[in-house]
């Protein structure tokens, strides 16, 4: 029985500290520790850390590197977790540095709610001669998700 109300203590406790730090977050107190702090609080959403896109000067070219940029127009699960994991495994690619989805904005959610059409933009920095586009294409394919279009360049000085 002792084991059973020292369990049920350390339960309580956990849930009063969980609501004690939603209360501090809420309220835009949180704090943060120094590596945190590009990183703005939680104010009602999830915050993602926003990362730009990479520059040619900035991509390795020391191994002969052909980086390419591509565009694709994706129809599928608009669900931002599963846009986010799409981007993880595309990055997980060796020669893949950079994905990113992003959704188009609607003026209203009345104007959203009417579209039929509900698509992303995905952005995909990869080296040619490391990854052919077939294997992100297979990617993409493989998590269900539709190319509507393409635009592929390569990234030139």
């Amino acid at each position: 029985m002792g084991t059973v109300s020292r369990r049920g203590a350390r339960m309580r406790l956990a849930v009063a500290s969980l609501a004690m730090l939603i209360v501090s977050i809420s309220a835009g107190h949180a704090q943060q520790s120094p590596a945190d702090q590009s990183i703005p609080p939680l104010r009602g959403t999830l915050a993602v850390p926003q990362r730009h896109e990479p520059t040619l000067a900035e991509l390795d070219k020391t191994q002969g590197q052909v980086w390419h940029r591509v565009t694709l127009r994706l129809n599928g699960s608009m669900c931002p977790a599963c846009l986010l994991e799409l981007e993880g495994k595309l990055q997980a690619l060796p020669g893949v540095p950079f994905a990113k989805t992003t959704r188009p904005e609607s003026a209203s959610a009345e104007a959203a709610a009417k579209t039929t059409k509900k698509h992303a933009d995905v952005v995909i920095i990869y080296d040619k001669n490391t990854v052919l586009f077939e294997r992100l294409r297979d990617l993409i394919k493989s998590t269900d998700y539709q190319i509507s279009n393409l635009i592929d360049t390569e990234m030139k000085p």
